[in-house]
């Protein structure tokens, strides 16, 4: 079988891209090392941004939604973001 595009690595980017070609018409191989699903103890973080890109769908594997984010660098200069509107979503082993 021929495919218009080879995708290696399902994290976030890899598996948006996937999904967003498929949706578009091309074949896609899309490969991973391990079976899907499974556990990631730290996938990661996606900003909100991603509800404008994703089906809402996405959301049946979000563990956790942030809506309050400290930075700090060096323990020095504090600075907190907080939002009626989730800022990030994640896994709870990362988040």
């Amino acid at each position: 079988m021929k495919y218009d595009v080879i995708v290696v690595g399902l994290g976030p980017a890899g598996a948006t891209a996937a999904y967003e070609l498929s949706k578009k018409g091309f074949k896609v191989l899309a490969i991973e090392k391990q079976r899907h699903p499974r556990y990631k103890p730290c996938g990661g973080g996606l900003t909100a941004k991603i509800g404008k890109i994703l089906e809402q769908d996405f959301k049946s594997v979000v563990e956790r939604t942030i809506f309050k984010v400290n930075f700090t660098y060096k323990g020095a200069g504090d600075i907190r973001a907080v939002s009626d509107q989730p800022i990030v979503y994640g896994n709870a082993g990362c988040l």
